[in-house]
């Protein structure tokens, strides 16, 4: 069953009064989820610019979800697709997990793989896939700068090239900095749920503590926490975790609350939309991969001089919602004593003030949003929390020493 919703990416322009027929865009998608969405963004983004049309198309595990079918399958069911909405070009997201679609089966037909499986890439095929080493750096800098000794890596369930690129990554800069590191045995991948889990635990039971350990995505990020939940283990004192992806059901459901490194989706959508229009000019291209976005920090790397009850609560309280327009005198309200005791101490804690630290969340927030050309400084300074445009140029400003404007106009983004 071949599933299709319609976005209008613009208006056909008239030149010449000869009206010039859009180009249509398949976007195969291939699940539901935060990434997916960032990916197609970027995508419709550049596909608004070029005056394209694009269809999305729902196969694997997207459509299994709504239908219960697999959806596109094989080369005859793409040529009928093809043919039925006189299709262009296809961008292929793939949620890096194998898929059923390979680049033969798009014959004659320009194709873009994004995100796809390295371990099923054909001779040829032009992808955008993510960059090992820039993610598991983005981990290696938060996990080094909380001064353990150990640090280790827990990969994916199931033997992946991008997986054990983001471990050899990782085991360098740990070494090249003195530390030791430590694998999560990859025997256990042969185990059942059960067994994996058994041997999780003993050999969270026996790893040096502190430890920063890097997850090769969330999801598995969310197995260890469970874990050292179960085995009253402080997280983040004796052991930091780090994820991969910001996946907000997940990083904002466990207990406590999971650091995650953001690879940059949205310009992975761009970039992939912009080879196809490469392609669809007669131009050989060649696969390309993204970067880190950012880091979203939250509790399980958050390490502070001494425990306080009321300063972690208002830490995540302006995690959550500084960008609401929260002052600081709710966070104070919240924290149940004096302004004097509340500010210090924040400060014992953390280092520095409340409002820093609301105007740290505010900004953080900001610069990703800059990033995206279409959003005016109006609606970035309203979505970050400031009542004006000159409040959020006034607080950039002061926070990083260059203007607002200076800083978009830097940014290699797009």
């Amino acid at each position: 069953m071949i599933l299709a919703r319609s976005v209008s990416a613009g208006v056909a322009h008239v030149h010449n009064e000869i009206d010039v027929r859009m180009k249509t865009i398949l976007f195969f998608e291939s699940a539901f989820c935060q990434t997916n969405q960032a990916q197609q963004d970027g995508a419709r983004r550049y596909a608004r610019a070029a005056n394209w049309q694009v269809r999305t198309v729902e196969y694997g595990r997207a459509a299994r979800d709504r239908t219960g079918s697999e959806g596109v399958k094989g080369k005859e069911s793409i040529r009928k697709l093809a043919e039925f909405w006189k299709a262009d070009g296809c961008i292929v997201e793939c949620g890096n997990e194998p898929t059923t679609l390979k680049a033969s089966d798009f014959a004659g037909i320009p194709a873009v793989f994004l995100d796809r499986h390295p371990d099923t890439i054909e001779p040829g095929t032009v992808c955008v896939s993510n960059d090992a080493e820039s993610i598991a750096s983005a981990a290696a800098h938060v996990l080094l700068e909380l001064g353990f000794n150990d640090y280790a890596y827990v990969g994916w369930l199931e033997p992946v090239t991008w997986s054990e690129k983001r471990e050899a990554c990782l085991a360098e800069i740990v070494r090249l900095n003195g530390k030791a590191f430590h694998l999560f045995p990859k025997s256990a991948r042969k185990l059942s749920d059960r067994r994996l889990h058994t041997m999780l635990l003993s050999w969270l039971k026996g790893l040096p503590r502190p430890c920063g350990i890097f997850a090769a995505n969330d999801y598995v990020a969310r197995i260890v926490l469970e874990a050292c939940v179960q085995l009253r283990i402080a997280v983040p004192d004796e052991i930091a975790v780090v994820g991969v992806d910001n996946e907000e059901r997940i990083c904002e459901n466990t207990r406590p609350t999971l650091t995650s490194v953001l690879p940059d989706n949205d310009r992975a959508g761009y970039m992939a939309a912009e080879l196809l229009d490469g392609m669809m000019r007669g131009e050989r291209q060649v696969s390309h991969t993204f970067g880190v976005l950012t880091v979203v920090r939250r509790q399980s790397t958050c390490r502070y001089r001494r425990n306080d009850a009321r300063v972690l609560a208002a830490v995540e309280t302006i995690r959550r919602h500084a960008c609401e327009g929260l002052s600081a005198r709710s966070v104070i309200d919240g924290m149940g004593c004096s302004r004097r005791l509340a500010e210090i101490r924040f400060r014992e804690v953390t280092g520095h003030s409340i409002l820093d630290e609301i105007t740290d969340v505010r900004l953080t927030h900001a610069r990703m949003l800059l990033r995206d050309p279409r959003k005016t400084v109006e609606m970035v300074a309203s979505c970050c929390g400031y009542n004006s445009p000159v409040a959020l140029r006034k607080a950039f400003l002061s926070h990083t020493g260059e203007t607002l404007s200076a800083w978009r106009g830097r940014q290699d983004g797009i």
